[in-house]
C-alpha cells in the first residue's frame, strides 16, 4: 500500500464524509486507519470487511488541548502500514487526486506539505500560493510523511496547542527531506 490516511476521531457527524473522500481517490493504492478517541467499540455504521480499513479504539477519552489529537493519532500511527502516512481530520476531506499527487511529489522526499483549500474564497489556500517557507503560520495538518522515516527516528505526534507545526518541525529537525507542494489537495471543513 502506498498511502494510509490516518483519521483521529471523536465520532463527529462529518467522519463519513472524510472517509468517503478517501474512497473517491482516482488512485486506489490507499488504506485508512481510524483512531477512535473515547470509544471501546467501533460503531456498527463504520464496521466493514474492506481490508484497507483498520480501526483502533482508545477505550477511554484522551485529554489534551483543544483540537489536539496527538494521543489519538499516535494510537493509529502504531498500527499504520504503507509507505506514506497522510493526515486527515474527521471534519476535513481530501481531493480525489490526493494519492496521485502524493505519488508525483514523493520521489526523494520524506515529508510533503500540501496546500489546504478553504471554503471561504477570500482565504483561498494555506499557505498562500507562491509561499514556500515552513513556519508555524504556514504549516497545518495537510502533510504526509514517509512512515519508515518517522519510525527510524522514533517520531510521534507531539501534544501541543500547535501540534501540526511542532510535529512537522520534529521531522525537519531529524533531517527529513521536505517539500512544499503546489498541489492543493486537503479541504478544510468542506
Amino acid at each position: 500500500m502506498f498511502c494510509t490516511f490516518l483519521i483521529p476521531t471523536i465520532n463527529r457527524s462529518t467522519l463519513k464524509r472524510s472517509i468517503d473522500s478517501v474512497y473517491a481517490q482516482t488512485d486506489p493504492d490507499w488504506g485508512i486507519v481510524v483512531a477512535w478517541n473515547g470509544l471501546v467499540d467501533v460503531p456498527k455504521a463504520f464496521k466493514t470487511d474492506d481490508p484497507r480499513i483498520k480501526h483502533v479504539t482508545s477505550g477511554g477519552k484522551f485529554l489534551g488541548h483543544d483540537n489536539v489529537g496527538a494521543q489519538t493519532r499516535n494510537l493509529g500511527l502504531a498500527i499504520a502500514e504503507g509507505e506514506w502516512i497522510a493526515n486527515l481530520d474527521d471534519d476535513d476531506t481530501v481531493t480525489p487526486d490526493y494519492v496521485a499527487c502524493l505519488k508525483k511529489e514523493a520521489e526523494g522526499f520524506d515529508l510533503i506539505h500540501f496546500r489546504t483549500l478553504y471554503p471561504d474564497p477570500a482565504s483561498d489556500t494555506r499557505p498562500s500560493r507562491g509561499q514556500y517557507a515552513f513556519r508555524a503560520d504556514t504549516v497545518c495538518n495537510s502533510h504526509a510523511f514517509r512512515l519508515a522515516f518517522v519510525r527510524e527516528h522514533n517520531i510521534t505526534y507531539i501534544d501541543d496547542k500547535n501540534e501540526d507545526w511542532v510535529t512537522f518541525k520534529a521531522m525537519l529537525d531529524a533531517g527529513a527531506r521536505a517539500k512544499m507542494s503546489d498541489y492543493a489537495t486537503y479541504k478544510f471543513r468542506f
